[in-house]
């Protein structure tokens, strides 16, 4: 039997978070501002998109909309590439700032200061959410921030070695196949956040797994 979500992450000397779908109720909100980008486009196009990136959820923004440009037959060249990933930051930033809490994760992130360190490994640029994370007055919940172009996998690697973590004692919570993969790749415990989207995830993990985390501050 898996061991309990609370208790792997009790035991962990530091904790490796995801943001959309484990923050934040932000994973419709991005599907909804891929599909706008594509509003003039068949329905059929569209819903391929929308099932992708919920199929996908870890995965970079700068991986989908070179791929799904290419599904609509438009060019895929840096200047279409960029023209696209500005519109879709112009319309996502508000609307995931304004999404709705997991349940139960804002005071355990907040309650946690100066106690376990805990690292947000995501696949948002960078910029874009550490300015997130300074919307919601959140950016010294975390030691450290990753995000895109990098890796989840190469992020989690840079916090291990800079804070001299020993992988086994830490745990990754996530809701996508990237972030499974990323912890099961340098050694991390994983719980995943179940959501509508992730249903093959959850018959394929094993571990520990959580509908969300209300009541969690209280019990650490």
């Amino acid at each position: 039997m898996p061991a309990a979500p609370l208790e792997t992450f009790r035991n962990a000397e530091a904790v490796f978070w995801d943001f959309d779908g484990v923050i934040k109720e932000s994973v419709r909100a991005k599907a909804d501002a891929y599909v706008a980008l594509f509003d003039r486009h068949p329905e059929a196009l569209k819903a391929r998109v929308r099932d992708h990136h919920n199929a996908h959820g870890g995965m970079s923004r700068y991986e989908k909309i070179p791929l799904y440009l290419g599904w609509a037959g438009l060019p895929v060249t840096e200047q279409s590439v960029g023209d696209m990933l500005d519109r879709f930051a112009g319309r996502v930033v508000d609307e995931v700032i304004a999404a709705d809490w997991v349940p139960g994760v804002e005071p355990l992130l907040r309650g946690n200061r100066n106690r376990r360190p805990f690292f947000l490994v995501t696949g948002t640029p960078t910029d874009e959410i550490r300015a997130i994370l300074d919307a919601l007055s959140l950016a010294d919940a975390f030691r450290d921030v990753r995000g895109a172009p990098e890796a989840k996998g190469a992020g989690v690697a840079t916090c291990l070695a800079a804070h001299g973590l020993t992988p086994g004692r830490c745990t990754f919570i996530g809701d996508a196949g990237s972030d499974l993969e990323a912890a099961e790749t340098h050694g991390l415990s994983f719980i995943l956040r179940r959501t509508p989207e992730n249903g093959p995830l959850q018959q394929a993990h094993d571990g520990p797994q959580t509908e969300d985390f209300s009541g969690w501050s209280e019990r650490i």
